[in-house]
């Protein structure tokens, strides 16, 4: 079977669940200590399947990782490109640097839920697409010294829809970037 064709079958047949995980009416959102869950049906190939799971750990991983770094973690790219890599590693860095200039560190808990909408393992790299109901509600830039809010309130619906490309290096699947859709999920 073509990888291409996978790609086509894999994105028909988990598009509509990513759909309808985003547009539910429950809050579906995940802790950052929970796991995500690919979509799957017995049509899918083993391979696509398990580069979705893969994709999806990683995801996690990389979230876990920018949560702690802007709540005032380890702000290392050596540390960071582990789990990410350019243009998203360079952002979250450079984020990073700023909001520890001003003094600023997030706290709270965000949450998320990942689904797999497509898988590309014949691209150059291997790439595996993600759609991600974000919940920010709960996670507050804040002034470090005095725990007091940093600027405006969060406009938008708190729960946003993202879309995160995740790619193979080495072995190894790293977020590369996502794209806030700025619209509910």
């Amino acid at each position: 079977m073509p990888r291409r064709f996978i790609v086509v079958v894999l994105a028909l047949t988990v598009a509509p669940g990513a759909i309808a995980a985003c547009s539910a009416g429950a809050d579906r959102s995940r802790a950052a200590s929970d796991t995500a869950t690919v979509a799957t049906s017995s049509s899918e190939p083993s391979a696509a399947s398990a580069a979705g799971q893969a994709a999806i750990l990683a995801y996690d991983a990389a979230m876990k990782a920018e949560v702690d770094t802007l709540g005032g973690g380890n702000a290392s790219t050596a540390r960071l490109s582990k789990v990410m890599t350019s243009p998203i590693l360079d952002a979250t860095t450079f984020i990073a640097k700023q909001d520890r200039a001003a003094g600023v560190v997030y706290r709270g808990q965000p949450a998320w839920h990942a689904t797999v909408t497509a898988v590309d393992l014949a691209a150059d790299p291997p790439t595996v697409t993600l759609s991600v109901c974000f919940t920010f509600s709960g996670w507050t830039p804040v002034f470090k010294s005095s725990g007091r809010p940093f600027g405006a309130a969060v406009t938008g619906p708190p729960r946003q829809l993202k879309i995160a490309r995740l790619t193979e290096q080495h072995g190894a699947w790293r977020l590369a970037d996502e794209e806030r859709q700025h619209r509910p999920c």
